[in-house]
């Protein structure tokens, strides 16, 4: 859903997007999680029926944030609305890792309210479907996106998220509720991703990341 912008040097690779993908011919996308009626998030088994489905397209593409066409490392095609497809649900982790990035050293987006203005604007419509006024599923609706995002990371809205800590590593602890948020929102809260899928994200981008201690905020342990 995000906004197409150029992304920091090294964020995006040199490969080129090819035609149109056509509709999936294998099972469930690996490490992708759906709620149970305990509210408990479990591994899901999809089968190729249900993956073509019109509203599955992220799910299908192994993009879990729907991020857009920008000729991402492991892009391989797109849809009509620019929706990006990837090898697998780790490209689509890198990207949405690298784009994160992009928004705070680029942009210096900190805030839930900033990071959502910028990958759901207001002046877009719901799955990017019709332009506005003319959105058959409404627009964007920012207020609600961005307060969630942030309640998933205890956060205000208006406050800095702490996705990154002062010597510029992704907090894991911070990104995996916050990654599997803006997933959620996306796919709605059926689906989300796996933690592991956004450490290997992470890792994939070449971003240095840190898990800080429970016990102590001031110990710092290399993710892994």
């Amino acid at each position: 859903m995000h906004k197409l912008s150029p992304l920091a040097a090294g964020a995006i690779s040199a490969v080129v997007v090819v035609a149109v993908a056509g509709p999936a011919s294998a099972a469930a996308p690996s490490h992708l999680q759906m709620r149970q009626p305990t509210g408990v998030y479990a591994p899901v088994s999809l089968t190729p029926g249900e993956l073509n489905k019109p509203d599955m397209v992220c799910i299908r593409f192994n993009n879990f944030w729907c991020v857009k066409d920008a000729r991402w490392k492991g892009e391989i095609g797109k849809d009509a609305r620019g929706h990006a497809q990837f090898d697998n649900p780790v490209s689509g982790a890198r990207a949405f890792a690298l784009l994160m990035h992009a928004y705070r050293y680029k942009y210096n987006l900190k805030t839930a309210d900033q990071l959502i203005a910028r990958y759901a604007p207001s002046d877009d419509c719901v799955g990017s479907i019709g332009t506005p006024p003319n959105c058959p599923y409404g627009i964007n609706p920012v207020a609600e996106y961005s307060a969630r995002v942030a309640k998933a990371v205890g956060k205000g809205t208006n406050e800095d998220l702490k996705l990154f800590t002062r010597a510029g590593k992704i907090d894991v602890k911070v990104a995996i509720p916050l990654f599997q948020a803006f997933s959620s929102f996306e796919l709605t809260d059926k689906y989300r991703p796996d933690q592991r899928l956004i450490v290997l994200g992470i890792r994939s981008a070449g971003l240095p990341c840190t898990q800080r201690s429970w016990h102590s905020r001031h110990r710092e342990h290399e993710c892994a």
